[in-house]
């Protein structure tokens, strides 16, 4: 079980390797094939191991970020170092630079949520892409505007 799902791990004969399957993603009628007891689980086999290779990789990447001072904990609780004092985007002085090395997954989500209060200033894809939901978003409204 790993994540709230069921999963059956086995010895793939014809690849010789360690595969993996969704349960829920089986299907048809279950039926048995070959003798109770036919196999053994090798003693070097560890399905904790196997199961662990189902979690997603860890977020890597650096950001920096300006955080409008009083705002932006939930990105502040991730970074790694904090500058106080730092000019901002509206040239006030209120600001923080925030680095993060453990980028979430969905950092440009986590951005936006903070509305005015977050800016990214690299990596430049990242920027980019946080602008560019924010026009798409525009267009969304203006064209329900309409």
């Amino acid at each position: 079980r790993y994540s709230g799902r069921w999963y059956a791990v086995g010895h793939d004969v014809d690849r010789d390797d360690t595969r993996i399957f969704r349960l829920s993603r089986v299907l048809g009628e279950a039926r048995a094939v070959g003798e109770f007891d036919a196999f053994e689980v090798p003693a070097e086999v560890d399905v904790r191991d196997i199961a662990r290779t189902l979690a997603p990789a860890p977020p890597t990447g650096k950001a920096v970020l300006l955080l409008r001072q009083g705002s932006g904990y939930t990105l502040r609780r991730a970074a790694d170092s904090t500058e106080s004092g730092v000019t901002g985007p509206d040239g006030s002085d209120d600001w923080d630079r925030v680095v993060l090395t453990r980028v979430p997954a969905d950092l440009v989500g986590a951005v936006l949520g903070h509305g005015p209060d977050a800016y990214v200033e690299e990596p430049e894809d990242l920027r980019r892409e946080v602008g560019t939901r924010l026009e798409q978003l525009v267009a969304r409204l203006d064209g329900a505007a309409r």
